[in-house]
């Protein structure tokens, strides 16, 4: 048994003006006009969280992260390439100073599992990286 085909009109008779290929009457153009309306005052109208931490615990955690990075390319550039130490001096400063102000609001959870990869070695070992001459031979 087939289904009842529902009536022009209705965002289904709308649906299959398009499906046939055939120009939408009026009533159907309506009936999809009206539900996007409505779709789009209930998205607008749907509640917001509120603001969570984790996000400002996240960023802190990636700035510490970044500042320690560029830390030890200070290092490897003063012997490497002393031309870079500006710009790693100037965005370390600054990575700082973001640092600081994200820590005055944010209370410290001891760096999590964030910390302890920075505390031990691991990939961060790697940025003073080997000299020209020893990456020529590998």
């Amino acid at each position: 048994m087939a289904r009842e085909l529902k009536p022009c009109g209705t965002t289904a008779a709308y649906r299959r003006h398009l499906r046939k290929r055939q120009t939408p009457c009026k009533a159907c153009l309506a009936a999809s006009r009206d539900e996007k309306r409505a779709q789009r005052a209930a998205s607008l109208e749907a509640e917001v969280p509120p603001p969570d931490e984790a996000p400002a615990r996240e960023r802190l955690a990636e700035l510490r992260w970044q500042a320690e990075l560029l830390r030890r390319s200070i290092i490897w550039a003063a012997t490497h390439s002393p031309a870079r130490l500006p710009s790693l001096s100037k965005e370390r400063r600054e990575t700082l100073e973001e640092i600081e102000e994200l820590a005055d609001g944010a209370e410290d959870s001891g760096g999590g599992a964030l910390g302890d990869f920075l505390s031990g070695p691991g990939p961060l070992a790697l940025v003073g990286g080997a000299d020209t001459q020893d990456r020529k031979e590998a």
